[in-house]
């Protein structure tokens, strides 16, 4: 099945020392826009040479070469290039798995795969943080997180996806509420794919098959991931039924989003279920939304203790926004700041007409309509997803009440 064109295919480069088998892995990839064949090599160090000239982003390596083996060649070029490696081997023994994974290769596949195998194993290695990151192309991702019901963080998750996004580049909007999310609400979308559904369809890390799934909103400005219809389903996407244990299907999600390029939302909802975590963990910047109120704030420095000091969100990657604030009214700004231990990013003030608009789902940005509201978002929209405005991931730390991860 082929896949939708894409404006800079990943380079691959072949190397099997069997013209047959290459030639046979060229024609699987034509079939996929996404990957273009830049060259083939016939063993260890032909392909370790190509490299250094050619600069491929994956490398189709078979175990056996002469010369120098696959395993051997694989290390040399993780460690000179930086490309992602996928092995392909008539052996399917646990010991050369081992052995590939241990050099550097993103994945193992055995001889013969079909295409869409084939495909499907240079996704996952082209979808590589490291490797989006050396091309320029990974996406960022911003999770906007509510201290507490009612202070206007998926609506400001909204907003910010629609004032990122364009017809020409829409951005993509995620509800990352697994149990009680209803943001198409706000945006007047019936959803498409929710994530149970991605879950189930083996979609999770499948860039392109999520992307054509999406369902459009806000006159074309973005593509939405909707929540599970119904509280129960989330526990196939982070819960006890999903279809494989403890693996991590919103982080793989998230990071398919990412590999499209593009700014992603995502409303991570209130709460620390694991899938909330998961969304947390792959943001590049969470914003902590809170009100002005006593206890809005106390739970503000909750949450913030929780992405500080579980998380490792520090600094320029974790931003407080306080929303509907009245300078005529208590506690003043100074006072507000200290209360919540850091200064606050984004100041948003009341704004009457947000209701109206949540409720007939037609979003202020879309009426052409001036706010004071507006204009704020639309300005930390422009400097939060500025072009080479992300840059690397930090380091990640897990909460310790956590049991595995990833």
């Amino acid at each position: 099945m082929t896949s939708s064109p894409v404006e800079t295919p990943f380079k691959v480069l072949v190397v099997d020392d069997a013209p047959a088998v290459r030639e046979t892995v060229k024609k699987m990839l034509e079939l996929y826009p996404e990957f273009q064949v830049v060259g083939e090599a016939a063993d260890g160090p032909e392909a370790v040479a190509a490299c250094q000239t050619l600069q491929p982003d994956v490398v189709v390596m078979d175990v056996n070469l002469p010369t120098v083996d696959g395993i051997r060649a694989t290390a040399e070029i993780v460690k000179r290039s930086g490309a992602a490696v996928v092995m392909i081997s008539v052996e399917g023994e646990t010991e050369y798995l081992r052995r590939a994974m241990k050099a550097g290769a993103k994945d193992y596949l055995v001889k013969p795969f079909s295409p869409d195998g084939l495909a499907e194993a240079l996704r996952r290695a082209a979808g590589d943080r490291a490797l989006l990151e050396r091309r320029g192309t990974l996406g960022k991702g911003v999770a906007v997180v509510g201290a507490r019901g009612g202070v206007g963080a998926s609506t400001l998750a909204l907003y910010l996806a629609l004032s990122a996004g364009s017809p020409e580049k829409p951005s993509y909007l995620v509800d990352g509420d697994l149990e009680l999310g209803g943001l198409e609400l706000l945006l007047d979308v019936e959803p498409l794919l929710t994530w149970d559904e991605a879950v189930q369809k083996g979609w999770t890390r499948q860039p392109e098959k999520i992307r054509e799934g999406l369902v459009e909103g806000g006159e074309g400005r973005v593509k939405f991931l909707g929540a599970p219809p119904l509280p129960h389903l989330a526990d196939l996407v982070d819960g006890p039924q999903r279809p494989e244990a403890g693996r991590a299907y919103v982080r793989e999600t998230l990071e398919s989003l990412y590999s499209l390029g593009g700014p992603v939302v995502i409303d991570a909802g209130r709460g620390f279920r694991e899938g909330q975590l998961q969304a947390l963990e792959a943001a590049q910047e969470v914003v902590v939304v809170t009100t002005p109120g006593v206890h809005a704030v106390a739970a503000a420095r909750k949450v913030l203790l929780v992405l500080e000091e579980g998380l490792g969100k520090t600094g320029e990657d974790l931003a407080v926004a306080v929303n509907r604030y009245d300078p005529n009214q208590p506690p003043p700004w100074s006072e507000l700041e200290e209360a919540l231990g850091r200064p606050v990013r984004l100041r948003l003030p009341v704004e009457p007409l947000l209701p109206v608009a949540a409720d007939e789902g037609k979003p202020l940005l879309l009426q052409q309509r001036k706010s004071r509201w507006l204009e704020a978002v639309e300005a930390f929209a422009a400097q939060t997803f500025a072009e080479g405005g992300d840059g690397p991931e930090k380091p990640r730390r897990f909460l310790p009440w956590r049991k595995g991860g990833r």
